[in-house]
């Protein structure tokens, strides 16, 4: 198991390598990204975990410290369930 399939279930979204679109599987992929940048993570290896380019992990990190930031409820709730 991947770290971010470890993480996916963690939040309760196992299928977040899909191309589901929905609000909770985008905020899921990008409290992941965040997450395993700040447990010390590259922005290519996450990349590779997610399947995606490195230019959309950035926009991840970088949405997800906002939606932090203005308190977003969806952002808080999987960021404590990331145990952070």
């Amino acid at each position: 198991m991947s770290e971010v399939e470890f993480l996916a279930t963690k939040l309760e979204c196992p299928d977040l390598i899909n191309a589901n679109r929905n609000q909770l599987n985008s905020a899921a992929r990008q409290a992941i990204s965040y997450y395993l940048k700040k447990a010390g993570y590259h922005e290519r290896d996450i990349a590779k975990m997610h399947r995606k380019s490195r230019a959309t992990i950035y926009h991840h990190i970088k949405t997800f410290r906002e939606l932090l930031q203005v308190k977003d409820p969806l952002a808080i709730m999987l960021w404590k369930k990331l145990g952070k």
